[in-house]
């Protein structure tokens, strides 16, 4: 099954119905994405940065304009699998606090400032 937990920027395989995941920054992905959207984003960041013409300024420009590009075409290529299911309960309500007053404001002013109360 799948572990939890992490330390810091530390990566770990799990093995979960099948599929190889890897946990990165206390996000799960899958290890085949990971890799392809690696280097295709690297391909066109140094493609761009190798093949501009020009001084200076212009290999920068292109490599950023690179990246940006393979981070586009791998958010399309590489949709997010998660499912997230909300559930709205009564236990939810009753378990709200009640709102408090607001700190350092012993004698009411802040409602008086702010033009609230009644």
């Amino acid at each position: 099954m799948a572990e939890h937990g992490t330390s810091g920027g530390a990566a770990h395989v799990e093995a979960d119905s099948g599929g190889r995941y890897v946990e990165v920054w206390s996000d799960t992905v899958s290890l085949r994405n990971l890799v392809l959207s690696t280097g295709i984003i690297l391909t066109l960041t140094m493609g761009g940065y190798l093949l501009a013409p020009g001084e200076p300024p212009q290999p920068l420009v292109f490599g950023l304009v690179g990246a940006l590009a393979g981070f586009i075409l791998c958010a399309v290529l590489f949709r997010a699998q998660r499912r997230v299911n909300v559930r709205a309960s009564d236990e939810d309500d009753a378990a709200a606090p009640e709102p408090g007053p607001v700190p350092g404001d012993a004698d009411g002013q802040a409602e008086a400032r702010t033009g609230g109360g009644s």
